[in-house]
């Protein structure tokens, strides 16, 4: 049986794309971009899933979107295989959904730390992207917003989806994917 493999899904709808439609990108542009699309989209369908076969649908709601909206402005850790990348990415949004910080006390202290790193780090493994280095600062600022917003908001799954995005951009974790990605 046929491994169903991020990539290859990607490259087939791309040389498909690609073939109906002339006038579209090339075929290693459409593959990149739906790479990205597709691992959103498995991440977000299992997290879903299993938020409501447990009971946690609103948080699992929440840690979809606040997980990816902020791994969006800040970059973070970038896997060599998009099936692996999926799998942590879907991971890390079960553990927000699930790991239940007081927002009071410990989550307004770990809001606070996520913003400093963000300030720090913030954006993280973007050096591949066509984003130009002087927009780095406006992505640092605005990835920060979003945790702030959090202050406002107070979600516990928002905090420990911020912390762990934000723990992502810092050179320690960057080096151990690196490692891992060799």
């Amino acid at each position: 049986m046929k491994s169903l493999k991020i990539e290859n899904i990607a490259e087939s709808l791309a040389i498909k794309i690609n073939n109906n439609y002339p006038e579209s990108s090339s075929v290693a542009v459409l593959k990149f971009g739906l790479i990205g699309l597709i691992n959103l989209l498995f991440s977000v369908i299992i997290v879903l899933l299993i938020g409501g076969l447990t009971d946690h649908f609103s948080a699992a709601v929440l840690a979809v979107l606040g997980f990816p909206l902020l791994r969006y402005y800040s970059g973070g850790i970038h896997f060599s295989s998009a099936n692996l990348c999926s799998l942590v990415t879907s991971f890390f949004m079960l553990i927000s959904m699930y790991y239940n910080v007081e927002h009071w006390y410990n989550g307004l202290i770990l809001n606070v730390i996520s913003i400093i790193l963000l300030l720090l780090y913030a954006p993280a493994g973007i050096k591949k992207s066509n984003i130009k280095k002087e927009h780095y600062p406006r992505l640092k600022f605005i990835s920060a917003l979003i945790v702030l917003s959090n202050l406002f908001v107070q979600s516990e799954v928002l905090t420990t989806a911020f912390f762990i995005q934000s723990i992502t951009t810092t050179p320690v974790v960057q080096g151990l994917v690196r490692k891992i990605n060799l």
